[in-house]
């Protein structure tokens, strides 16, 4: 299998869960695209509750609207990523020693989810096109994670040798903090989706992050 490499200009990826967003945005289809044409450049799809086809018709929209502006990644379900156009997984720190990466469908970009405390050794067969890192700051999504703070990007990003995108809290306005401290990007859920308008909120950090 061909050596995968994600290398962007920066790394702005909106976590989005479908059957939540509705909550928040009567056409959630719409919020995405309206996301991508403001500056987000990665979509990461985590959502377990959606009907598998209006997952799979949301993912190839994306790619077949914005092709390689946009990087689209499905949290965990092999099926889905595989059978969609999109262009990796993600996969939790917990269940990357055993997962079977022969499931997925070749040249998919693999991520990682991992924290400060997971076993941070690559798998023999397989590493990492990028990692997730977190939960840098307090987070409304992840209430009983212990943030780590700012200063252990540099020993994680020794340990994989790949983009680190940090995650945890991060919004625009400690986003340059985090940049300044070593993480190559940064991932959003309410730090967007919940401001007042994302559609700023979006060119702001992405400002930030380009610098």
């Amino acid at each position: 299998m061909p050596i995968q490499k994600l290398d962007l200009p920066y790394y702005l990826m909106l976590i989005v869960d479908l059957y939540s967003l509705k909550k928040t945005y009567k056409k959630p289809d719409d919020f995405i695209f309206n996301s991508i044409q403001s500056g987000v450049n990665m979509v990461q799809i985590r959502d377990t509750k959606s009907v598998y086809s209006n997952k799979l018709s949301l993912i190839n929209k994306i790619k077949t609207k914005f092709k390689n502006n946009c990087t689209v990644i499905v949290n965990s379900d092999y099926k889905l990523a595989s059978e969609s156009n999109a262009d990796g997984i993600q996969i939790k720190a917990s269940e990357w020693e055993n997962f079977n990466f022969s499931n997925l469908r070749p040249n998919l970009l693999i991520g990682k989810s991992t924290h400060l405390s997971d076993n941070h050794e690559n798998n023999k067969i397989k590493k990492p096109n990028y990692i997730i890192f977190g939960t840098i700051f307090k987070s409304k999504s992840h209430l009983k994670n212990i943030p780590v703070g700012l200063d252990k990007f540099n020993i994680i990003k020794k340990k994989y040798q790949c983009p680190l995108i940090a995650i945890g809290g991060i919004n625009v306005n400690n986003v340059s903090e985090v940049i300044k401290s070593g993480a190559d990007g940064a991932a959003f859920i309410t730090g967007i989706i919940n401001s007042k308008n994302p559609y700023i909120t979006i060119k702001n950090i992405k400002s930030k992050l380009s610098k």
